[in-house]
């Protein structure tokens, strides 16, 4: 068995992208190596053709794989799986920075930011130049300080990249629980940062299992040199224990590679962004798409099973959208008050509450606005309110007040009608309803904004008619307010991307941000009339908003000390729209009909 085991890492061990499918077909398929032997040794001759010698990004199909292609294949080892492995060995040596911590920032990435936010020119240059793991962080701005010929402290670097980390919860499993069960864990890190900032950060997420922090600036060693000093070391205290010490790191050429050439045993954990290559996104070469990257992987691929595709259809393709937005009215909005234009139950409401502040909300429609008479008046309205044709009439007469049994037709235009015309005629049907009513509107828009108030108005209306509507309606009253105006189709508005295809895309994302709110149908002098929108699949709801929640939340925690994390440009919104529009029409299909 140790011979197979010998030849088998003999022929997965030439780069990280072998090893990992070499490790994925074994698992799959390892019982063909005892019943069909020849057959399981030329699949991974073929792996290690494919993708070592030919370097090759098409699909490889297998023996044994029931997928298309290996590439397929998501088989990262079960939790139980590599505890069970682990639990052997009396120690464990992790990379911890890189699997376990995951900066978010390249160094390059890195120094660009600092160059602005320190404004020395020739800084991002030089701190590349003097980059040196093997150094501590403050002899690197030493030597920088002479290049540039300025005073500069590494405090602000420390303080940059501790704030830009996120936590890989499937390795953080694995490493509490073999911690737990007594097999010490020492994190050999390749930097030059001190070991208080990698303690700091250990503390900050409540990590508790690693038993020795040792980093390569603190010994004046390259890693492979402190990698291999450390498993003499444990080899030596349990001489004569066969499993004395075992590598687990994502990091394979400075890890993995040459301890495996010399015997010693490594896992091999591929940094969750590998996986995204398997999804249709957009290559984002702005830092942006760098962001982006890190944490995708983290959110969809630091568990030993696929999310559901609700989970990753929200995450991978809305979530970078929704917070986007987010960030842009908060950028263009400055310091006026902020006045969303729908309804308080508008998901972008709800998560701006949440992440970035108090809200102003006008609950508002198009119907208010423009109260429907005439069979072409009723056309427009639902023209402009398509999600009004999806509520049965029976809600409709229960939000006007009253009770009408023989609608009970769902989504049908005339049983609409007959609602509001029967609600129309219970007020009287006098000749100064429409001056009663046009008198609650104003009163009510009175009470938000005030003549000469600056306010910085988002529209979440189905195609912006509520908001446009507004407007108007502040003309009329002559409401004297100075204000901008912002919504999603003035957003996406500034991509380069054909209008047909704008307006598809705007028109999909908006039906998924529209569902279940409920519909503002009449302002009166003491009260405000809704009628509830169908309601979607609780599980469905509870994946999408999950998802959504947890991108925002990664995403709003990470601090570039004064400036806000990359966004998401519109000509990368509507890309990011357009790969991932078949998801999203599956996900609008299951959620809205």
């Amino acid at each position: 068995m140790n011979i197979k085991k010998m030849i088998f890492h003999a022929l997965t061990n030439f780069n990280g992208e072998i090893s990992y499918y070499g490790e994925v077909y074994l698992t799959r398929c390892g019982n063909m190596a005892g019943t069909k032997p020849f057959l399981f040794a030329w699949n991974i001759m073929k792996i290690n053709f494919h993708y070592g010698i030919a370097k090759s990004k098409e699909p490889l199909k297998l023996s044994g794989i029931k997928e298309n292609n290996i590439d397929q294949v998501y088989s990262r080892l079960k939790l139980t799986q590599n505890m069970r492995i682990m639990l052997d060995y009396k120690h464990l040596i992790t990379d911890l920075w890189g699997s376990l911590l995951k900066p978010v920032l390249s160094g390059e990435a890195l120094y660009k930011i600092l160059e602005d936010d320190l404004q020395i020119e020739g800084f991002a240059k030089a701190r590349k130049k003097f980059d040196d793991k093997k150094l501590p962080i403050e002899e690197i701005y030493n030597k920088i300080e002479k290049e540039v010929q300025k005073p500069v402290s590494p405090d602000l670097e420390i303080k940059m990249v501790s704030d830009a980390v996120i936590v890989n919860p499937y390795v953080l499993e694995i490493l509490d629980t073999v911690a737990a069960n007594h097999t010490s864990i020492t994190a050999v890190i390749d930097s030059s940062y001190p070991e208080e900032m990698f303690n700091d950060l250990l503390k900050k997420n409540m990590i508790c299992c690693i038993s020795e922090l040792v980093t390569t600036s603190q010994k004046k060693k390259n890693i492979g040199k402190l990698v291999s000093e450390y498993v003499r070391k444990y080899k030596k205290e349990e001489k004569g224990y066969g499993k004395s010490v075992r590598i687990f790191a994502s990091d394979y050429d400075k890890y993995i590679l040459k301890q495996r050439r010399k015997g010693n045993t490594a896992t091999y954990y591929p940094a969750p962004e590998y996986f995204l290559k398997r999804n249709n996104i957009p290559d984002f070469k702005s830092s942006f798409g760098e962001l982006y990257r890190m944490v995708e992987g983290n959110l969809n691929y630091s568990r030993p099973l696929l999310r559901s595709d609700t989970y990753q259809t929200s995450v991978l393709y809305l979530a970078p959208v929704i917070y986007g937005f987010l960030q842009e009215v908060l950028e263009r909005a400055d310091e006026r008050k902020i006045v969303f234009i729908g309804s308080s139950e508008h998901m972008i409401v709800k998560y701006f509450n949440k992440y970035m502040g108090n809200a102003h909300v006008i609950e508002w429609s198009y119907l208010v606005a423009n109260q429907p008479k005439k069979s072409d008046d009723w056309d427009e309205v639902f023209r402009c309110m398509p999600f009004l044709d999806k509520i049965s009439a029976d809600r409709i007469a229960f939000g006007l007040g009253f009770t009408a049994p023989s609608y009970k037709l769902e989504r049908a235009r005339s049983d609409f009608m007959k609602a509001w015309r029967e609600s129309r005629s219970s007020h009287g049907d006098k000749e100064d309803n429409y001056v009663e009513e046009s008198n609650a509107i104003k009163s009510y828009l009175e009470s938000f904004l005030q003549d000469k108030e600056q306010v910085f108005f988002v529209d979440l209306t189905e195609k912006d008619m509520g908001g446009k509507s507004l407007l108007e309606k502040l003309k009329e009253y002559n409401i004297n307010i100075d204000y901008e105006y912002f919504s999603i189709h003035s957003y996406l508005d500034e991509s380069n991307m054909a209008d047909p295809v704008k307006m598809r895309l705007e028109e999909l994302i908006q039906n998924i941000m529209q569902m279940e709110l409920p519909v503002l149908l009449r302002i009166d002098k003491d009260k405000i009339s809704f009628a509830q929108a169908p309601m979607v699949p609780t599980e469905e709801k509870d994946r999408l908003y999950g998802g959504i929640n947890e991108y925002i939340r990664i995403m709003s925690g990470i601090t570039y000390k004064n400036q806000s994390v990359p966004k998401i440009t519109a000509d990368e919104v509507m890309k990011l729209l357009l790969s991932g529009e078949t998801s999203i029409q599956r996900l609008k299909r299951r959620l809205v009909g």
